[in-house]
């Protein structure tokens, strides 16, 4: 739809005579702005967004209308502010359960992303929709559906 494209103006040169090109004629472009050969590639629904993790809930007392103060504290100690950034990463099969592990990520296509640090061509990467991978949570039990293989562009 064209609320999801964007339009960048650009000149084209045509090293090519004869190109029956005329003013207020439209065209499709594609541009390629960088490639990379042996790149490790995952679909982008692989990727996930989360907030940094906690390792722990913190269960205060119960006040006068019995509602129960329920804080959380970072890895570091610290509890996390609004202005932390969401970690990026991918959630892998390990045991049978999803393990979310944080990414760097590279490049991008249409449908692929590299990923430069983080995972291996050997693990198992889940992917899904955005809402499910969302939700799902580190350590939790999974069933795998389909397989495929973690992409290896050449």
């Amino acid at each position: 739809t064209t609320e999801q494209t964007t339009n960048f103006k650009v000149k084209i040169l045509f090293k090519e005579t004869g190109v029956e090109i005329r003013p207020g004629m439209s065209a499709t472009v594609d541009i390629i702005t960088n490639t990379r050969t042996d790149a490790l590639t995952v679909p982008y629904g692989a990727i996930v967004m989360r907030p940094p993790a906690t390792d722990s809930l913190k269960v205060g007392a119960k006040d006068s209308s019995g509602i129960q103060a329920i804080s959380t504290e970072s890895t570091a100690g610290e509890t996390p502010d609004k202005k932390t950034k969401d970690q990026k990463g991918v959630f892998v099969i390990k045991d049978s359960k999803a393990k979310f592990i944080s990414v760097e990520t590279g490049i991008a296509d249409q449908k692929n992303i590299e990923i430069t640090s983080g995972v291996t061509a050997k693990d198992s990467v889940i992917t899904g929709p955005f809402k499910t991978l969302r939700m799902l949570k580190d350590g939790e039990g999974i069933k795998v559906e389909k397989q495929f293989k973690i992409g290896v562009s050449n």
